[in-house]
């Protein structure tokens, strides 16, 4: 289902670009300019570079993140299995692989599923070390993994370092009895994620100065922008339809049920249940307190444990009278959740090509006109049309209609015009830019392709000729 979802070849959006320009410019030497800003983690562009052995394009840079969902099924399965046995696994990691969000976050340029996906391997690789009589050194590569993950995605300690210590819970007594071993990995671990996010000779944003900075510094503006600081608490639960579809939120909330019932009646697994959901609880209200609103991706390292849980509850309430019955009841009740799962996670996808479609095809355009990086443009969103026009660009500032800038060399400037937005340059704000116009060079979008929105591409007199 993944692949078909990038095989409709949606544009890229915002963010999606971001990370592509920064490894195209990885690839051809560029530095970081126009688009790219020191909150990003840095490990992402370097890995999508694996793109250009094949073909840097949609697809191909698409494919490369939904890889990483590979390994979360894997470490999903092994801590299910750890935890609650085979089939509890097996259910927790198929509900994962159908969920609406983790399918769309898994098939764009984001880096919430790489980042989800190697922490949940820690912690897996942790489980792995403690669920035995005798603590093993494999806890020692638990700080290897936090570097790499927080490499790709700064917020990555957070449901790692939740995750660390529910598992430490679950399995105290063996913790307990290797404190040299546990004290070292603690200690390693947090070294990790300090060094990534503090010495910033080890992201090479030294110009930035401390990489965790502008993290602070965009929160320090929340309250100026009216957002209260339960805001994701708010989106989260209207974005519900977009996690999980009718079918998978039905057998999640059955699940759920379930395990917690049982949980209730003190079975054997009880305190097991209430750590595995105590897990997921606290990493969902941690992201809701460090992110300043909420988003459909953010949840990724969520997903798994609740599905770990619900899971075990769904274990225990569907069992087959006849064992024939098993495997294809679960085949028909697997393709029966994952269509309705694609038919969300498809309409999601549906809505970013109509909203991005014209905005390509006015990259594209410029494209055409233009030698790579030997050219400029004016225009709202950055970094797609960047991506696509493989120009330098800059964004147009109210009062600001200078275009004689050395940023973007010696080729020929366009501006790019979007109709029926305050985003783009109109009124008195386009009026400044009319004196320097040559001529209009196309026009792109309209109704079929683009909600109704259209894109002038002008060009602009080159001031360095």
């Amino acid at each position: 289902m993944s692949l078909v979802l990038i095989l409709q070849l949606s544009p890229f959006g915002w963010e999606e670009a971001n990370y592509s320009l920064r490894a195209r410019h990885l690839v051809e030497g560029i530095e970081p300019a126009f688009y790219w800003k020191a909150h990003r983690a840095p490990g992402l562009p370097f890995v999508l570079r694996l793109a250009w052995i094949a073909s840097a394009t949609e697809p191909y840079l698409r494919l490369i993140t939904a890889t990483f969902g590979v390994p979360l099924l894997l470490a999903t399965m092994f801590i299910g299995y750890r935890m609650f046995g085979e089939k509890a696994a097996i259910v927790a990691t198929i509900g994962v692989a159908l969920t609406p969000g983790i399918l769309l976050a898994s098939t764009q340029v984001w880096p919430d599923v790489p980042g989800a996906a190697l922490g949940l391997c820690a912690v897996a690789l942790y489980v792995y070390a403690l669920d035995r009589p005798v603590a093993s050194a494999w806890m020692l590569g638990v700080p290897v993994l936090t570097f790499v993950a927080t490499m790709l995605r700064f917020g990555a300690p957070i449901p790692i370092a939740i995750g660390l210590i529910g598992i430490t819970l679950w399995r105290w007594r063996v913790a307990l009895a290797s404190k040299p071993l546990l004290l070292a990995t603690a200690l390693l671990t947090g070294l990790a994620g300090y060094l990534v996010l503090f010495v910033p000779a080890v992201t090479g944003w030294a110009q930035f100065g401390n990489p965790v900075a502008p993290v602070w510094a965009v929160a320090s503006l929340i309250p100026k922008n009216d957002f209260p600081w339960y805001r994701a608490f708010i989106d989260y639960p209207q974005l519900a339809a977009k996690y999980f579809s009718g079918t998978a939120s039905l057998a999640l909330a059955i699940g759920l049920v379930a395990a917690v019932v049982y949980a209730v009646r003190r079975s054997a697994q009880s305190r097991d249940v209430w750590i595995a959901l105590g897990l997921g609880a606290a990493t969902y209200v941690a992201l809701g307190l460090a992110l300043e609103f909420g988003e459909v991706r953010y949840l990724s390292p969520v997903i798994p444990w609740v599905w770990i849980v619900a899971g075990y509850g769904l274990a225990k309430v569907v069992r087959m009278p006849d064992k024939a019955l098993v495997v294809p009841f679960a085949v028909v009740l697997t393709l029966f959740v994952g269509v309705d799962s694609f038919r969300h996670a498809n309409e999601t996808n549906t809505s970013n090509i109509e909203f991005s479609s014209g905005i390509k095809a006015a990259g594209v355009l410029i494209n055409t006109l233009t030698a790579d990086n030997q050219c400029g443009v004016v225009a709202w969103y950055l970094t797609e049309i960047g991506w696509y026009s493989h120009c330098p660009t800059k964004q147009h500032k109210l009062g600001d209609a200078d275009v004689g800038s050395e940023f973007f060399g010696n080729g020929p400037i366009y501006l790019v015009v979007e109709q029926g937005t305050e985003r783009q340059p109109e009124g008195k704000v386009f009026d400044n830019y009319i004196p320097a116009l040559v001529e209009p060079v196309g026009v792109v979008g309209g109704p079929t392709v683009s909600r109704w929105r259209y894109f002038e591409i002008w060009l602009v007199e080159d001031q360095h000729q």
